[in-house]
This record gives C-alpha cells, structure tokens and sequence, in this order.
C-alpha cells in the first residue's frame, strides 16, 4: 500500500497475473507504483525548492559580503594611493634637502680652500717679513 507522502517510506505491494510469457502486474499495481512515483516526484520538488531557496539566501549573502569587500578594497587603494603620494612628496622634498646640503658643503669647502690660501699668503709676506727683519 502507498505510505502518505510525509512518511520516509513507501510501501508498495505488487501483484502479477500469470501468463504463458510470465507473470504480468497488474493494473492496481502499475497504479500503486504510479502514485509512488508521483509522491517521490512531489517530494523531490519539495528538496529541490528548499535547497534552491537555501542557495538563493547564501548567494544573497555572499554577494552582500563582495559589495562589503569591494567597498573596503576601494577604501584600502584609495588609502594606498594618498600614502604612496604622501611619500613622494616626502621624498621630493628630501632629494630638495639634500642638494641644498651638497651646495651648502660644496660652498663651504670653496671658503675653506680660499681661507687656507689666504692663510698661505700670510705666511709667505710673515716669512717674507721676518726674512728682511732678520737680514737687517
């Protein structure tokens, strides 16, 4: 007999008739097997309907999950963005600092290979000096 469509199971008793070429179902049992078939076919709608209802809520929510993502990629590189040209700026302004400091030690060193000439004139008219002071 056919179990009712909430059951996990389903009986189905199936009678033949005898004939010369074998035995035969029939009629009452190819109905049973039939209603059987169509409360499995019910029962398969049923899953398929839950399990793409479930699948429809969890794409709902993973795509909830990739606009959340995008956005804080979207965030994160324009973050990157303003910190990469904050380090350029940084670095622009180094390479400044640094050949006002080359021009700073170029100028220097110029005043000092001046100062040290100057010291060595001085010395040449001091030796000079003392040179006429001792030969009088």
């Amino acid at each position: 007999m056919v179990g009712d469509a909430d059951e996990k199971k389903i009986d189905i008793k199936i009678e033949a008739i005898k004939t010369p070429l074998g035995d035969v179902p029939t009629l009452a049992s190819l109905k049973q097997i039939c209603e059987a078939m169509n409360i499995l076919n019910a029962d398969m709608i049923r899953t398929q309907e839950t399990v793409n209802n479930e699948v429809y809520k969890q794409l709902h929510t993973i795509e909830k999950e990739l606009k959340s993502l995008r956005k804080l990629i979207s965030e994160e590189i324009i973050s990157f963005e303003a910190v990469k040209e904050s380090i350029n700026v940084l670095n622009k302004r180094l390479d400044e600092r640094e050949n006002a400091q080359l021009e700073k030690i170029s100028d220097l060193s110029k005043l000092i290979i001046d100062f040290i000439g100057s010291v060595r004139v001085f010395q040449d008219r001091i030796t000079q000096v003392v040179k006429k002071l001792s030969d009088t």
